[in-house]
């Protein structure tokens, strides 16, 4: 018992996990923490990267900076006329020394957060000397690299190196002073320090971490209070949906405010209408059906007693009656049948090809039994062929020429034209016509108009017409003509 109510409780936490997974507000947080996450997760990272990149740039730049201001000096020097009256050698060791001055002066008057080293022909250093130099930075080092790189060819002239020395990264560029002959100053070479990136990571992390961690939290609670927002509505408007099920009136009033949310809910409404509107039809329906079949029935067994109590002497109008109405009554029941098998897309068809006015002669034929004192006519342009269902067009034909010659005075027309694919059948009566208040409710099912008269004829033409690929509509004719009219629209194939 004890193992039976563990596993009992397992499962319903389980299922309590489940569902809040599966919930629309664990789903939005989930998502937008993810995002949130990733996001600052990666502006950490990309900071990290673009401040690596910014102390290489700036440390390239600088080098080439201050290796570029020599050479700009010494262009301007050698265009000094102090210097370029004679080519003799005095006048480039002269140059040579004024450029060293020059650049000496300038390190001193401006900040440089590199080293400056300066060799003579003999790649001995004649800058930096003394303390009084800008640079008193121990360069015995630096001396002795750049050195070997003169003497080895790896340092040339106005192009940049990077140097791993003593386990730092350097820029290093070098200016080479044009001449033939020794001079003081030949070699000006700009050696700046790559600061190393982790060093500041190392001091800024700490902080970087706090700032990914309040962001990531204060992020969290306000997307969760705006997934919130949205999940609470949808399951207030679920509760509602629940409460009022079974109800008569099971429209919801509340309001929302948000606009999907309102478009559920009117659409939620319209399908309510549409359910209870076809539940009211269904309802009615059966009843006036009921009805239908209640009266032949009532006449069949009451005709049936009479016979065989010998109450009714002439048994053989009492048969004929019994057969008028189970005749009735089974046209009754098959026309339901039909419309409910319509209506599941389950009446099989069987479309063939058909000659129009052959078929509509055969059906006048059929009808002008009913009533010999009204004259059915057939116009027609020119034989036409159409691909159809022959039996449940001519239900459809035969009812509407029923409803016309229960109501006509002396005649119907029937005339027959097409317009493009189609075939419309145009019938009309000489009767009194439709009702205005009528005339919406022509088609629907059992239908009681001012007559008393109700039943499924019409509501088979158009169930019928309509399961066929084709179209109806009906009405009264134009004054000064008086009656009904059908218009049916077919397609010639189906």
């Amino acid at each position: 018992m004890g193992l039976w109510l563990s596993n009992e409780r397992t499962k319903a936490r389980r299922d309590r996990i489940n569902m809040i997974g599966k919930s629309i507000q664990t789903r939005l947080f989930s998502a937008a923490f993810l995002v949130i996450f990733m996001i600052t997760f990666g502006v950490g990272i990309t900071f990290f990267l673009s401040s690596r990149w910014y102390v290489q740039y700036t440390a390239r730049k600088e080098t080439e900076h201050l290796i570029g201001m020599v050479q700009s000096e010494s262009d301007r020097l050698s265009t000094d006329p102090a210097y370029t009256s004679s080519d003799s050698k005095e006048n480039t060791r002269e140059s040579s020394k004024a450029l060293l001055r020059s650049v000496r002066l300038q390190l001193r008057d401006q900040p440089y957060n590199g080293i400056f080293l300066i060799f003579n022909s003999k790649q001995k250093l004649v800058f930096p000397k003394s303390s009084n130099d800008r640079n008193i930075y121990p360069v015995s080092a630096l001396e002795e690299q750049c050195r070997r790189m003169i003497q080895s060819g790896e340092l040339i002239s106005g192009k940049t190196s990077r140097i791993l020395l003593s386990e730092d990264f350097w820029y290093i560029s070098m200016y080479v002073f044009p001449s033939s002959t020794p001079v003081r100053a030949k070699y000006f070479v700009s050696v700046v320090q790559i600061p190393d990136s982790s060093v500041f990571w190392n001091y800024t992390w700490k902080l970087y971490l706090a700032i990914l961690l309040a962001s990531v939290f204060l992020s969290s609670f306000l997307v969760w209070g705006i997934a919130r927002t949205i999940s609470v509505p949808i399951q207030h408007l679920c509760l509602q949906i629940q409460r009022i099920n079974g109800e008569t009136d099971a429209q919801i009033q509340d309001s929302y405010s948000l606009n999907e949310l309102e478009a559920l809910k009117r659409s939620y409404n319209q399908m309510e209408e549409m359910i209870r509107r076809s539940e009211e039809e269904k309802r009615q329906f059966f009843q006036n059906a009921s009805h239908d079949l209640k009266t032949p029935l009532a006449s069949i067994t009451g005709y049936s007693q009479g016979i065989v109590s010998n109450v009714i002497k002439d048994h053989q109008k009492a048969a004929s009656i019994i057969l008028s109405e189970s005749l009735r009554m089974t046209d009754l029941v098959e026309s339901i049948l039909s419309l409910s098998k319509m209506d599941s897309h389950t009446f099989d068809l069987h479309p063939t090809d058909l000659e129009v006015m052959e078929f509509l002669d055969e059906c006048v034929d059929i009808m002008s039994t009913i009533r010999r004192d009204c004259v059915i006519h057939l116009e027609a342009a020119r034989p036409l062929m159409i691909h159809t269902d022959p039996e449940l067009l001519k239900r459809v034909i035969q009812n509407i020429l029923s409803n016309c010659l229960r109501y006509a005075d002396h005649e119907i027309l029937i005339r027959m034209s097409t317009d493009g694919n189609s075939l419309i059948l145009l019938i009309q009566d000489d009767g009194p016509g439709f009702l205005e208040k009528e005339l919406p409710h022509i088609f629907e099912r059992f239908y009681k108009g001012d007559g008393g008269k109700n039943g499924i004829g019409l509501s088979i033409v158009w169930t019928g017409i309509h399961y066929l690929g084709g179209s109806i509509t009906a009405g009264n004719r134009a004054v000064p003509e008086h009656g009904a009219y059908y218009r049916l629209l077919l397609p010639l194939s189906f």
